[in-house]
């Protein structure tokens, strides 16, 4: 819950009943209207509710605050200054080591630290023991199956791989298609365009753990091919798409000498 939410809700768990008096407890940013907020909050609200909700209330604070703790515990493993995890292992090398990893998988559009940290405790900073990253991305579960038969090669749904992993990349590729254009944002609607939304999900997921194997062992930041690398490949494809499309629109279009495209509305 946000701030004015938690502040209705303890109101109300306090005793507190007039409807005006709780829209009053909204921050200046909340965008619904006090008397929005009053028609909502109006209601039968008993001592009964306001003893479960408060059992419940107790419940999240709980458990947040444990949360609280095992990120704290996290954050010490990333921590070459501090004195590391309570019973941890690692000496100040490994956890400056797995600072630095962590920097470099946040470089890959999409990965937030919480997601880089799942990579490195599912995959580990050292990759060296993973063939490639064909075989990586098989593992973590985002590469479909092999279904050959009589020397056709057939579509098959992907192996259940690495839970944990799995997810964490399902986050990161979600957060590409809503980021700021860039090469797997391109991807991710290159391939949604031809096999659907959630396939192109999986691609990307794939895309980034096979990135990961690579600038793992290299130390180097994942490197940027741009939004408009498709476009720059294959010029020609670009150019017809977009012919193409104003055709379907209803315009006459023609390419000049240097790519050029006019277009005019088609004749009735």
């Amino acid at each position: 819950m946000g701030a004015s939410g938690r502040a209705m809700v303890e109101a109300l768990i306090a005793g507190e009943r007039d409807p005006r008096k709780l829209a009053r407890l909204a921050r200046p940013n909340v965008k619904s209207s006090q008397d929005d907020l009053a028609e909502a909050l109006t209601g039968r609200f008993t001592d009964h509710h306001a003893f479960m909700t408060k059992v419940h209330l107790d419940l999240v604070d709980h458990l947040a605050a444990k949360i609280a703790q095992v990120d704290a515990m996290i954050d010490a493993y990333f921590d070459a200054a501090g004195p590391g995890a309570p019973g941890g292992s690692a000496g100040p090398g490994d956890r400056s080591e797995m600072a630095a990893a962590r920097k470099l998988l946040d470089t890959i559009p999409g990965v937030s630290e919480h997601v880089a940290e799942v990579i490195l405790s599912e995959v580990g900073p050292d990759v060296c023991a993973v063939p490639d990253a064909a075989h990586l991305a098989s593992w973590a579960g985002v590469a479909p199956g092999s279904d050959v038969s009589a020397g056709r090669v057939k579509s098959s749904k992907c192996r259940k791989g690495d839970t944990h992993l799995k997810a964490a990349l399902g986050m990161a590729a979600l957060a590409v298609t809503r980021c700021k254009p860039c090469y797997l944002q391109a991807f991710y609607k290159r391939v949604r365009s031809s096999r659907g939304h959630m396939k192109a999900l999986v691609a990307v997921q794939r895309k980034i753990i096979e990135s990961a194997w690579h600038i793992l062992p290299k130390r180097e930041p994942y490197k940027e091919l741009g939004a408009d690398f498709y476009a720059k490949r294959r010029p020609a494809n670009t150019i017809r798409k977009a012919v193409a499309q104003l055709k379907a629109a209803g315009y006459s279009a023609a390419v000049g000498p240097r790519g050029a495209i006019a277009a005019q509305p088609a004749p009735a």
